[in-house]
């Protein structure tokens, strides 16, 4: 066990940054549950007192539908501007970036009075959940030892899913007919938003960030803390005490950042450069179409739409299979030791073959089928 594991700073900076892949994870499955809530399909549009809100939104599937993916739209944009934002203001003030946008998108789909209002919502919490699947992962590997950095890595995809988790978990207890309860979902994301506010002045920036800002008094500070070590005093290197060789592993780390980036005869790489250098190419290209499989294997329909889609041939059980759906996507998240390679060709194989039963029991109204197909997707 590496001093950082131990480390209550560590434990509790790591637990921070993943406030911010875990909101995302929520809102990518926030309207699953509570869908035919929203869309009046089991209520009427009346504002019973004392609120001033309607207990739901008139609007067809289409409409419904454009409200779920201007997500996707809103996180194009708050990807697009995560670099400048790191940059600018460190992977700490991006991160609270990310907070501030879902924290507003949410209050906006909690009081939201029209499909209008709700879409614009929507948006912006696309925009912070753009932002968040970029700092996160930049955030963790620069504050991860080496020894580590691999199952720290894992935490970010693991905090998606748990998210995702809660959203499906919530949405089926409030998604009560003829009541503002559907409301308390967005509630709750504004309530771990303003957490991660609350709690962001005990997290410092990474050190790597703060040496590239010529803060480096600060950063050796982080780096020991991070480390295990004391926060006021700077960072030596001795045999015995391994906090002080973590911290100087993320203080070198650093320096070598900042090296590469100022050393004039080796630029650093746009993406388009990546595919004329032939050690990466190859990789590049793998991770390339595995996310491209991933997004068009259809997995985001049965995120986003599992409900409306299972109530067609299984009424009544529809929730509880897009919850048991949840629970099983967050159990296969943990068998990373099993080997990269061998993820990857298993669960492809594996979604090749719930799909075609899926297609199968769909088509012949075969209910079990259909529902261990797509729980096994």
């Amino acid at each position: 066990m590496t001093a950082s594991v131990a480390n209550p700073y560590f434990v509790s900076t790591v637990l921070w940054v993943l406030l911010s892949p875990f909101l995302y994870g929520f809102h990518i499955a926030a309207l699953n549950q509570i869908q035919s809530t929203i869309q009046c399909d089991k209520s009427s549009p009346l504002i019973p007192p004392p609120s001033l809100l309607p207990v739901c939104i008139p609007m067809s599937n289409a409409t419904f539908g454009l409200v779920t993916s201007v997500f996707t739209i809103g996180g194009l944009f708050g990807s697009l501007a995560s670099n400048y934002l790191m940059n600018r203001f460190g992977r700490k003030g991006a991160a609270k970036f990310n907070a501030g946008f879902i924290l507003v998108g949410s209050v906006l789909m909690a009081l939201a009075w029209s499909s209008g209002s709700l879409m614009f919502g929507r948006f912006v919490v696309g925009i912070g959940a753009g932002i968040a699947m970029c700092v996160g992962p930049v955030f963790l590997s620069e504050i991860a030892p080496q020894t580590i950095k691999g199952s720290v890595g894992v935490l970010n995809q693991l905090s998606v899913v748990f998210g995702l988790l809660l959203a499906q978990t919530v949405g089926l207890i409030f998604s009560t007919p003829n009541s503002n309860s559907w409301r308390t979902v967005f509630f709750i994301s504004g309530l771990l938003c303003t957490v991660q506010f609350l709690f962001s002045a005990t997290v410092a920036d990474t050190p790597s960030w703060l040496t590239a800002a010529g803060r480096d008094h600060e950063a050796k500070v982080v780096a020991s803390k991070l480390a295990g070590g004391r926060s006021h005093s700077p960072v030596r290197s001795t045999a015995r005490d391994p906090s002080s060789v973590e911290a100087q592993g993320l203080l070198s780390g650093a320096d070598q950042n900042a090296d590469r980036q100022s050393d004039s005869d080796i630029p650093p790489l746009t993406a388009l450069e990546l595919f004329k250098v032939e050690a990466l190419r190859k990789p590049v290209l793998t991770i390339i179409l595995a996310m491209f499989a991933q997004q068009i294997s259809g997995i985001n329909a049965v995120i986003f739409y599992s409900n409306a889609i299972l109530a067609r041939v299984i009424p009544g059980a529809e929730g509880y299979i897009s919850l048991g759906i949840a629970v099983l996507n967050a159990i296969m998240t943990f068998p990373a030791h099993l080997g990269r390679r061998k993820l990857l060709l298993g669960s492809m194989a594996a979604t090749y073959v719930s799909l075609i039963a899926l297609a199968v029991g769909l088509n012949k109204s075969i209910t079990l089928l259909s529902s261990i197909a797509i729980l096994s997707f």
